[in-house]
């Protein structure tokens, strides 16, 4: 990790394990649907709704 290209490793994973674990707190660790299409539509659906919530996040914090 003391190299640059694996900091950078180690940040992007750090952002993508924080998205998940988001995402893991709003209810997607278990799926109670048995399609791939119903499966598809909830993933679809939180990401949509995770995109929202830092848009609003990033638009509220900016003066």
């Amino acid at each position: 990790m003391a190299s640059d290209s694996g900091q950078m490793i180690y940040r992007r994973r750090s952002r993508i394990e924080t998205v998940n674990a988001i995402l893991k707190g709003r209810g997607l660790d278990v799926i109670r649907v048995r399609s791939m299409a119903k499966v598809t539509c909830i993933v679809l659906l939180q990401v949509l709704a995770h995109n929202l919530w830092c848009a609003h996040r990033l638009r509220t914090a900016t003066p």
